[in-house]
């Protein structure tokens, strides 16, 4: 939800994300849930593992640790780039502007 209040992301990009990111994780608990009611309700232990859930779950578990973190760290380094571009156009405009004022004042 931080994300939110930063100021390069809009809110259709936050709506979104949280459509995609709440959505996916919803289903994921909401289904793990389910598969655990089963299994204590299943007091002879028939009930097969449910593979599908394992590979959501590693999924999961690596989006968490991994890929995400990742993901931010790489729009982290991007927004530092444009800001440090941003800058350094800023500091050369004003040299610039400087520069064009000097040979204003010298001019008269």
């Amino acid at each position: 939800f931080g994300s939110a209040l930063l100021k390069p992301i809009r809110w259709w990009m936050f709506i979104l994300a949280m459509v995609i990111h709440g959505g996916a994780y919803t289903a994921l608990w909401t289904y793990l849930g389910v598969d655990t009611a089963a299994r204590i309700e299943d007091v002879n232990g028939v009930l097969p593992p449910d593979h599908l859930l394992q590979v959501l779950l590693t999924f999961a578990l690596i989006n968490s640790f991994v890929l995400a973190p990742l993901i931010t760290a790489y729009w982290m380094k991007s927004l530092r780039k444009k800001q440090k571009q941003q800058s350094v156009g800023t500091a050369t405009n004003k040299k610039k502007t400087h520069k064009a004022k000097g040979m204003k004042a010298r001019n008269r």
